[in-house]
């Protein structure tokens, strides 16, 4: 029998029944399958609170369950796009997923999920299109990956990869998995939680069957799967964040936090997920849910007075109030109850309330913080969750070392009893209807605003798209021109009497968007214009600490720096560490400005202050969110670049190797943070003269940063650059200019003539013209590149004197002597003052003088020339022999 005709069957034989006896019965029916159970027991509690009519989400969802209950499953289509169909795998309220075979380029078997027929409002659509781009956003092990997207029958889909799993309680269950595997599974999954938290999306419906665990190569690799109903953080999240359902539930009320509980819940932070991974972790280690609301036996109402206020039982007293399920419970994780009971009780039991905290502020405010504690627990350390007291620590210090603890330690212990008080205040009549009418004014402009970004985005950015949109861009439209179109309808619809006239935090916030869209294409100039009117319309009209200006205040710094206005975007990064700061107090949050002030600092040759930095954020994410973290990786290579300028070149190297590894393993070969340390890992080899291995990698860089980003984006730029580099120092000068050609072009298209990488890269390419004995053509590049550096680039960076050198060798060449000597003296003397050089740039610098006197000298022998030669010879030779 079919799968789902199994499922309709139990249902309607149960719907016969007592209500009282449809757990037993439909557990009875179910037999081995467990799943099938929990399934059908869902439909019967969405069947009561519909019948009851208590909420309108739930009326709506289970009527439509209802309606399809007794139809045949829709076909299965042979194809979707590209990939052929396998088979069905689930359904949920807006799409279909189903397993799949992609035959090219490579072959493998995926999971594509794609809109329901007839349904294809703009809401769904805009919520199926961000759980698209909540995936695209992630890049984590233990997160599904997002492999592709398109359009199959005029119905969206999207493309993962397959997870041949069980849901993470199932799977436990199965292998029988003591306690500590399921926590150090649990810590896998706090880790892909936090990654989506730091990409800006919470997920708000982590439970088991959103969880899937599957082996690979004998080792379980949980997956969080199902973003359908996640929440951007900030709405640059997402394209556009118009799918938090207002007046609705959303969530399953089993692992709902009780904020998430309420109909005007518009708060929801990440801390929601916090509570949701803490009643996962309380089933993983009790086998049953928190509060029992599954079985449908309780209505709406008390489900969510449930939720938010009841106090949930201690995981280990939980046991001891069912000891058949106990009995169960134990026989799953390889225990007695007994031993499994004091297995829980103490730190498990705080760990697991600390995250079910009713109030947000006393839960564990990230979810590495609980998978940290959860770390400690397992290692035999002290846990946050719980008072430090003195003989708590001492009894952990002994169980970690009991071979080297000869006496035993007697404590006693005194127990105070805390005494809670509560103050009631009296709310008159006439007051508690005026907070009604605000509380009902906030939720119609929330509904308001959420309809408005909807219409946006169907009526301006998608539509620019349509080839039966009119005056639409065409099917080949690019998205830096739906950008420019959506940037000049968004201009005039918040104009006086346009639709956004009077919605000023809608107009904050798809400004914000689209400058950070234009950002992430290297359009600085639009993304400098977008954001800045985004954050002065978010300043005049949200909370100071709004994730609109949050995010506004750091990205704006990003773009000044790219547009080499420094002064600017100092002021930017400082402020956003001064917001951050007050935000999120020291949590992990505040590296991200941290960091990014950091690249600001190295960019302009602060190079003391820049390493404290990267040292700093590097050890506190690796500390904090593991090596794999694709966090903790960008800090890396940040590191390594400015390690082999400060000397470090052996540690530098390391921990490029290391970490280029990691990337590969967990992230995959394209990934941009893959891309990123495989350049630092190119670099640092490049610095210690190991050419011969930094030069296949970098045909690799750049081979894929083509692929990858596209031929004119800064990325590919950079790449090229490392590359023209090398072939140039191997001798390979023509496949140099090739190099730096593409790379000049491609920093022209994304930066502009006068931006710094542009300029940078030109000179490199003035050499290699030098090397060719083309001389007029570098001295004319060089001369112009000599006053943008001189300009541009502050006091104190290398890059004048090098490029005030490569212009000595130019004049050198056209045998303008005096000119030659000059720009070799200046170059020497900007080096000389440089906060940091590479190795050997200063004999060669103190060389070059020497050779452009020696060669005017000859041209026109005096004295004063040949001893200026010699002079600076003997600074060349002790240079040398002093580096």
């Amino acid at each position: 029998m079919a799968e789902s005709a199994r499922e309709q069957e139990i249902f309607h034989e149960a719907l016969e029944r007592p209500e009282a006896e449809w757990e037993e019965f439909v557990r009875d029916r179910a037999g081995q399958d467990p799943s099938l159970a929990r399934r059908v027991l869902g439909l019967l509690k969405g069947h009561r609170r519909a019948v009851e009519a208590d909420a309108e989400d739930l009326v709506e969802q289970v009527g439509r369950a209802a309606a399809a209950a007794p139809a045949a499953a829709p076909a299965v289509p042979d194809h979707i796009g590209p990939y052929r169909v396998l088979g069905r795998l689930g359904e949920g309220g807006m799409g279909v997923v189903y397993a799949a075979e992609q035959a090219e380029p490579v072959r493998r078997r995926v999971a594509v999920k794609v809109v329901r027929s007839g349904v294809d409002s703009a809401e769904i659509l805009a919520r199926f299109d961000a759980e698209r781009q909540a995936l695209a956003l992630m890049s984590h092990p233990n997160i599904a990956q997002i492999l592709d997207a398109g359009v199959h029958d005029r119905r969206p889909y999207f493309v993962m990869e397959r997870i041949a799993g069980l849901p993470i309680t199932e799977y436990c269950d199965r292998v029988q998995m003591p306690v500590a595997g399921r926590l150090e599974l649990f810590v896998a999954v706090c880790g892909g939680v936090q990654h989506a938290h730091q990409k800006g999306v919470i997920h708000r419906d982590l439970k088991p069957s959103n969880v899937l665990v599957g082996d690979d190569g004998g080792e379980p690799i949980p997956k969080i799967i199902d973003f359908g109903i996640a929440k951007a953080v900030t709405p640059s999240a997402f394209e556009v964040n118009v799918h938090t359902e207002l007046g609705r539930i959303v969530g399953t009320p089993d692992y709902m936090s009780p904020e998430q509980c309420e109909t005007t819940a518009l708060d929801v932070d990440t801390r929601a997920d916090v509570y949701s991974l803490g009643a996962l972790l309380y089933e993983l280690l009790t086998g049953a849910t928190v509060f029992g609301l599954f079985d449908g036996s309780i209505g709406f109402d008390e489900m969510r007075s449930t939720i938010r206020d009841r106090e949930p039982v201690r995981p280990s007293a939980r046991l001891a109030q069912a000891p058949q399920r106990a009995q169960e419970a134990a026989g799953s994780r390889g225990a007695r109850p007994d031993d499994l009971a004091r297995h829980l009780r103490a730190d498990l039991d705080w760990i697991t309330l600390k995250a079910l905290a009713k109030d947000r502020g006393r839960r564990y405010q990230t979810a590495s913080e609980l998978a940290a504690d959860v770390s400690r627990y397992l290692r035999g350390e002290p846990v946050v969750a719980r008072p430090p007291s003195r003989v708590y620590r001492i009894s952990k210090f002994v169980r970690r070392n009991r071979a080297a603890t000869s006496s035993a330690l007697v404590a006693s212990m005194a127990l105070v009893a805390a005494t809670v008080v509560s103050a009631s205040f009296a709310v008159s009549e006439r007051e508690q209807q005026l907070r009604t009418l605000a509380a009902n004014a906030a939720l119609e402009e929330q509904r308001g605003r959420a309809q408005a970004m909807v219409d946006f985005l169907t009526q301006d950015l998608l539509t620019s798209a349509s080839p039966s949109a009119g005056p639409g861009l065409g099917r080949d439209v690019t998205m830096r021109e739906a950008l420019d179109v959506a940037a000049q309808s968004l201009d005039a619809r918040s104009a006086a009497g346009g639709v956004f006239a009077d919605r000023p935090a809608v107009v904050a916030q798809l400004r914000a968007a689209i400058g950070e869209t234009y950002a992430d294409l290297g359009a600085y100039e639009g993304a400098e214009r977008e954001l800045t009117e985004a954050l002065r319309t978010a300043r005049a009209h949200l909370d100071r600490l709004d994730p609109t200006v949050l995010g506004a205040v750091l990205e704006l710094g990003t773009v000044h720096r790219a547009l080499s206005n420094d002064e600017l975007a100092e002021l930017y990064y400082r402020e956003a560490i001064t917001l951050w700061e007050e935000a999120f107090g020291d949590g992990p949050e505040v590296l991200v400005p941290l960091g990014n002030y950091g690249v600001f600092l190295d960019s302009v040759g602060r190079t003391s202050e820049a390493l404290a930095i990267y040292e700093r954020v590097f050890q506190e994410r690796r500390r904090t969110e593991g090596e794999s973290n694709v966090d903790t990786i960008m800090a890396a290579a940040n590191l390594v670049s400015i390690l082999e300028r400060v000397g470090e070149g052996e540690r530098a190297r390391e921990i490029a190797a290391q970490f280029l590894d990691v990337a590969r393993t967990h992230h995959g070969d394209d990934a941009a943070i893959t891309l990123s340390m495989l350049q630092s890992r190119v670099l640092s080899l490049a610095g210690a003269d190991l050419r011969g291995e930094a030069l296949p990698l970098c045909e690799e860089l750049v081979d894929r940063s083509r692929r990858v980003f596209g031929p004119e984006h800064d990325q590919t730029a950079y790449a090229l650059n490392t590359y023209g580099n090398l072939l140039r120092d191997r001798g390979d000068l023509d496949g140099a200019l090739a190099a730096f050609e593409e790379a000049v072009e491609a920093y022209e298209s994304t930066l502009g003539l006068e931006h710094r990488e542009r300029y940078l890269v030109h000179a490199n390419l003035a050499d290699v013209l030098v090397r060719m004995g083309r001389f007029g053509e570098a001295a004319e590049i060089l001369e112009s590149v000599c006053e943008l550096v001189d300009d541009k680039e502050p006091e104190g960076r290398p890059e004048r004197g090098i490029v005030h050198g490569l212009f000595s060798d130019a004049l050198s060449g056209l045998d303008l002597h005096e000119d030659a000597a000059r720009e070799a003296v200046l170059a020497y003397g900007i080096l000389s003052d440089a906060e940091s050089v590479r190795p050997g740039d200063l004999t060669r610098a103190a060389q070059r003088a020497a050779r452009a006197y020696a060669r005017w000298n000859h041209a026109a022998p005096t004295p004063d020339r040949a001893e200026l030669a010699k002079e600076w010879a003997d600074i060349a030779a002790a240079s040398g022999q002093g580096g």
